[in-house]
């Protein structure tokens, strides 16, 4: 057990699209080109979380008519239509992998941009989090780098110098945190993390 929280989810989701006239002969068709793989990798508040892929992509069943006249058994579809819009308005079935994290959850990112205000992580090669001064332990420290002396790791990040822990190892690689925010920005995600256990977190509030 690594310890790390379940983030990628399988979601069952019914949304009401519209639908152009050049799709009404494949409807599935242009649901997936007109709305759904502009959903890849973006945040969405049906599903609450980051679309990684979808699949399995069906007509709801009020917009399905099977009573044919002559006995075939090749479905219909029934779409809602106006006088006012060309486009015509269907409910679709999808099943979604989604990328959604909780306040709470523990992550585990790498490391790669460190300075005194902060420690920056990418979570699984694509999400991006932020650990902030105020949530790295007070018995550790950062060393800046000197002036006119630049540092890469082995993935070419560029370093302003490293945070040490208490045992004044250098932090770097991966780093497992607690979320504690997250913040929709436009179609992506922001995560906020700290180091510090709840009882070290309050230890560490002002005293009003």
């Amino acid at each position: 057990d690594t310890g790390l929280s379940r983030c990628f989810h399988r979601i069952r989701a019914k949304m009401y699209l519209s639908l152009a006239p050049c799709y009404l002969e494949t409807p599935i068709e242009g649901l997936r080109q007109q709305h759904l793989d502009p959903l890849i990798m973006s945040y969405n508040p049906t599903v609450e979380g980051v679309i990684i892929t979808y699949n399995n992509v069906r007509l709801a069943k009020e917009n399905i008519n099977n009573d044919t006249e002559d006995g075939s058994t090749e479905f219909k579809f029934v779409a809602k239509v106006s006088d006012e819009n060309p486009f015509s308005f269907v409910s679709a079935v999808v099943d979604f992998v989604v990328w959604r994290p909780r306040v709470g959850d523990v992550l585990e990112g790498y490391s790669i941009m460190q300075s005194q205000s902060h420690i920056g992580l990418l979570i699984n090669d694509v999400f991006s989090a932020s650990i902030k001064k105020f949530y790295i332990p007070e018995d550790w420290y950062f060393v800046p780098n000197q002036a006119d002396e630049t540092s890469t790791d082995e993935n070419n990040f560029k370093r302003l110098g490293h945070w040490c822990d208490s045992n004044e190892v250098p932090v770097g690689g991966k780093i497992k945190f607690t979320v504690r925010g997250i913040h929709v920005n436009g179609k992506g995600l922001s995560i906020e993390g700290t180091l510090l256990t709840p009882d070290m977190e309050r230890d560490s509030q002002p005293v009003m």
